[in-house]
This record gives structure tokens, C-alpha cells and sequence, in this order.
């Protein structure tokens, strides 16, 4: 444990032979790398109850109630362990060090981390900066590492309309706590004040970055952990009619109408803006889509019973298919030159005075609203957006921008994919069937999401598609 340990945590078993940790190491008080150990108390309860409500056993209403924990993924924390300091050592390759394809993997003396240090020296208005830092970089895992819990809870009524249908009418809801959040920064610089000096600093300029960072010697995104304290909302009316196989025709048409947030809406970590204030992270979720509607069906077409070769010619038809329409996935508006004070390289964009949600997408029909070589208006007005604020407590940097998470949808779907199938019985038991797919069977052009980049050229322009072109394909099976 030489000087380069300095500013780590090390377990308590570490190997005696490279002594006392020094002054600045600190030794745990157990050998694990996290707090205590898994806990052994989870207790995951789950009822449910069904009820025929009338005597005619046309009507039952269920309803239930469980607490399900998540399995914690490996892969955060190899990623803590193995790829960062102390336990590895990220090596540069290249002709101005040591570390070549000729000489891959030079020795490296036991304990030779990467020290943290720094030599910035700067007025306390932030200017006349002189000196550097080692800017490190580094993942790391809290130590105090919890199970995700989610609370699911629903009630439904279904009902039998009449022979062969069925109505299903549910309220489904579940709330997340503990979730994990991965990667998040908590290195980025903080405000100073003549009020509230940070290490002698009472102004904020981009150039005091490295003196106002709470963990001096790391870049401002140089810490990036994994926390358990995420969190998730979720409602939704679900409404589902089936039709049971009779008459040659089954179907199910589902509807769901609802709202997921959470504090996780750019992914796994919450990383839009301030990382350390996870109420202003809220908002709907990237998957969450309010309206869906599902058709799924199969029909056995009626051209009748026939014989011979009229009937190898006439029986065994039938076409399915499903059909997908849904709202738009939710889209946050960013802006690279927001957050500049913080080290933050990019935050949320900054909506012009007088503008609201309403004023942000654009009027006319989807293809009127491409944008680009495509021309049209773009999907987004790029007038409900500002610079970023600047000037006063900011600076010669840059503030964050006031938009929310998910706060305009993006293009809808509308697919329909549909095959035709000939099922020719050759004798008892066995059987050829001739199957023809359609992928999108409309070939109705469904457009990705547009460029959120305020500051990107290319701003508010869709320029992909969500669903490929229309696709045929055969298929030839014996069945015995």
C-alpha cells in the first residue's frame, strides 16, 4: 500500500507484507467490498383473491398484491472493481509512453496506482489560474449496496359479454424503490459564494473547476458510482377483449392507458442535470408510451369443405396477424453547451421565455415535419429554446437548462404484420404448410425520433426510421 493508495479504501485483510496503510488510506473493518453483507431478511409476501361477485359465474373480480426483489447485476460491479484503481490500472498505449504493442505489459510495481493530486492556484474570484491537477477518472460501487424492491398491486373484473367473449377491465400499478443508478457523477463542481467559499474560491469560472469539485485530483465527471437509490412509478387502465376459437375466428384486442416515471428516464442512471438531486430527475420513463393498442387474430377463411382437387386447391386457408399502435417514446431536450460551470459537458436545454410543452412540437402531418433534405418545418420548433443561462453566479460558464425529462413524444407506430397461411392435409397426420409473412404488410413509413440536440445542426430533423420497409418472406413445413 504505497502513496499512490492514498484517498482509497482498502479491505481489511489487505496483505501485510506492504505494512500499515499511511496517513490518508483508509482501511475498512471488514473484508468485503461492501457494507455488512446481503441482507438475509427479504421478505417478499404476495396475496391475491378472486370473487364471483353474481350467481350466474358470468362475473369475477380478482385482485393481488406482492413485493418482488431484483437480482443486483454483476456487470456494475466488475465494471467498479476490475476496470478502476485500486484493484486495475487502466494502461495508454502509443509512441510518448512506455506501454506499447512491442512491450504490452511492462512490469508494474504492487501498489503503483495512479496518484491524486493537484497544484491549481487561483485568485478567489476564480481568475489569474495556474497549475494542473491529475484529473482522474474512475467507477466505483457505494459501499452500502441494497436490494431493489417493487410493489405490484392490481384489480380486475372480467366478464363474459356473451358465448365465446370475454371483457377484462384491470388497474395494474407498481412503485420502485431502491433501484439501482448506475455510473452516476457526483464529482461535479459546486457553486462558491462570498458567502459560502470553496477552498478559498468565492466566484466560479471555468477555471476554478479543480478547486471546486468536492473530491480535489478527480475531473468533475471522474467519479462515476453506483448508488441504489432510484426510484419508479407506475399506473395504468388495461382494458382486453377476447374472443375464444369458434366460427373459425379467435382474436384478442388489448388497450392500455398509462404512466410510468422515474427518477432513471435518460436510462440506468440520473445523470440529466444535477446528478445529486434526484427530484428534478422525475419524469416519464424512455419506454413509457401512454396509449397502446394491440390486435392480435387468426380466422380460418370460409371457402367451405371440399374434396379432391378442388379441396387441396380450396381448404386449409387462414390468415393472422398483429397489429401495433402506440403513442410516441417521450424526449428530452438536450443542450452540449448547458452545465459548462459544473464540468458537466452538456445538460438540459433551456425553453425561451413565453414558451411552453404546447409550443415545442410542430403543426402538419409527420412528413410535413421531417425536416432536413426532406425539407418541411422539423419535428421540433427550435425557436422554444434559449441559450443556456449565463452571467452572474455562472460566471464565464454556463447554468442548467430549465426543460424537464420526456416533456414532447416523439413519432408514433402504426405497423400491421400479417401472414397467409395454406395447410394441405397429404394424409392423416401428416401435413404441408405454406406460410406467407408480411412485415410491415402496408409498408407505411414509421419514423424514428428526431434529434434532441438543440445545439446540433441536425436539430429537431428526423432522419431514421423505427420499423423497416415492408418484408415478404416463405415458408415451406412438413408436419407429420
Amino acid at each position: 500500500s504505497g502513496p499512490g493508495l492514498v484517498g482509497y479504501v482498502v479491505p481489511k485483510n489487505t496483505n501485510p507484507q506492504y505494512g500499515t496503510p499511511p496517513e490518508g488510506v483508509f482501511q475498512a473493518d471488514n473484508n468485503n467490498s461492501i457494507d455488512g453483507h446481503p441482507p438475509y431478511t427479504n421478505f417478499g409476501p404476495r396475496v391475491g383473491f378472486a370473487w364471483q361477485p353474481t350467481g350466474k359465474g358470468n362475473m369475477v373480480v380478482r385482485g393481488g398484491f406482492g413485493m418482488f426483489y431484483d437480482r443486483i447485476q454483476a456487470y456494475y460491479f466488475v465494471r467498479a472493481y476490475q476496470e478502476s484503481p485500486p484493484y486495475a490500472v487502466s494502461l495508454s498505449y502509443g509512441p510518448f509512453n512506455s506501454y506499447t504493442f512491442e512491450n504490452p505489459f511492462p512490469d508494474r510495481p504492487t501498489g503503483s496506482y495512479p496518484s491524486r493530486w493537484s497544484s491549481l492556484a487561483c485568485d478567489p474570484d476564480g481568475t489569474n489560474c495556474s497549475g494542473f491537477g491529475s484529473d482522474l477518472s474512475t467507477l466505483f460501487l457505494n459501499p452500502k449496496v441494497e436490494t431493489p424492491l417493487t410493489y405490484q398491486y392490481n384489480v380486475s373484473i372480467q366478464y363474459e359479454l356473451f358465448r365465446n367473449w370475454v371483457l377484462d377491465v384491470a388497474y395494474v400499478s407498481s412503485h420502485g424503490t431502491r433501484l439501482m443508478n448506475a455510473y452516476r457523477n457526483i464529482n461535479l463542481a459546486r457553486l462558491a459564494t462570498p458567502e459560502n467559499p470553496i477552498n478559498g474560491q468565492t466566484a466560479n469560472t471555468t477555471g476554478n473547476l479543480g478547486l471546486r469539485v468536492p473530491h480535489i485530483g478527480y475531473a468533475a465527471t471522474g467519479l462515476q458510482g453506483t448508488y441504489f437509490d432510484g426510484r419508479s412509478s407506475y399506473h395504468s387502465l388495461q382494458a382486453t377483449v377476447r374472443k375464444a376459437f369458434s366460427y373459425g375466428l379467435s382474436m384478442q384486442a388489448s388497450y392500455t392507458f398509462s404512466k410510468n416515471l422515474t427518477t432513471l428516464g435518460g436510462g440506468d442512471s440520473s445523470n440529466s442535470n444535477d446528478p445529486l438531486d434526484l427530484d428534478q430527475q422525475w419524469g416519464p420513463s424512455g419506454w413509457n408510451r401512454p396509449h397502446r393498442f394491440i390486435l392480435n387474430y387468426q380466422y380460418d377463411l370460409p371457402f367451405g369443405t371440399h374434396t379432391g382437387a378442388k379441396g387441396k386447391l380450396l381448404n386449409g386457408w387462414s390468415v393472422s396477424g398483429i397489429t401495433t399502435i402506440q403513442n410516441g417514446a417521450p424526449l428530452t431536450i438536450t443542450d452540449s453547451s448547458a452545465g459548462s460551470i459544473f464540468g458537466a459537458g452538456g445538460g438540459r436545454a433551456q425553453m425561451c421565455p413565453g414558451a411552453t410543452h404546447d409550443s415545442i412540437p410542430t403543426s402538419g402531418s409527420i412528413y410535413d415535419r421531417l425536416g432536413g433534405a426532406s425539407g418541411g418545418s422539423g419535428y421540433l420548433n427550435a425557436g422554444a429554446f434559449c441559450a443556456p443561462p449565463t452571467g452572474g453566479i455562472y460566471g464565464d460558464g454556463t447554468g442548467w437548462g430549465n426543460s424537464g425529462i420526456g416533456i414532447v413524444s416523439g413519432p408514433g407506430q402504426h405497423n400491421w404484420d400479417i401472414s397467409i397461411i395454406k395447410t394441405t392435409q397429404i394424409r392423416e397426420g401428416h401435413s404441408f404448410q405454406f406460410r406467407t409473412e408480411f412485415y410491415n404488410a402496408f409498408n407505411h413509413t414509421q419514423f424514428a425520433g428526431p434529434d434532441t440536440g438543440r445545439s446540433n445542426a441536425t436539430f429537431g430533423q428526423i432522419t431514421a426510421t423505427s420499423v423497416g420497409p415492408r418484408i415478404i418472406q416463405f415458408g415451406l413445413k412438413y408436419l407429420f
